[in-house]
């Protein structure tokens, strides 16, 4: 595997470019962001096209934003599970 690739938290199968995930996250009644979860984008999802990897799809709150994007911007990396936010730090140093 060589370089570390985001690992989708639904189905334990790599996300092979930031292009290819999302993140998903509740934001809950007292208006805190919770449960962030890195997935595949549909489309490269290895349940597409019968299917997702997002969890929280009907759930109220639901909020969501391209990995890419979310990837951006650093105050988010606590967020992550232990796999997904070495990947992000690394990345993030890989920038500077």
């Amino acid at each position: 595997m060589g370089e570390r690739e985001w690992i989708c938290d639904e189905c334990q199968e790599p996300i092979l470019s930031a292009e290819d995930g999302f993140v998903e996250w509740i934001r809950n009644e007292d208006g805190l962001d919770c449960d962030f979860r890195v997935v595949h984008h549909p489309p490269a999802s290895p349940y597409y096209p019968g299917g997702d990897c997002y969890r929280y799809t009907h759930v109220v709150g639901r909020r969501d934003l391209s990995l890419r994007v979310f990837a951006e911007d650093p105050k988010y990396i606590w967020h992550l599970n232990p796999q997904n936010r070495y990947t992000l730090a690394r990345k993030l140093r890989g920038r500077k």
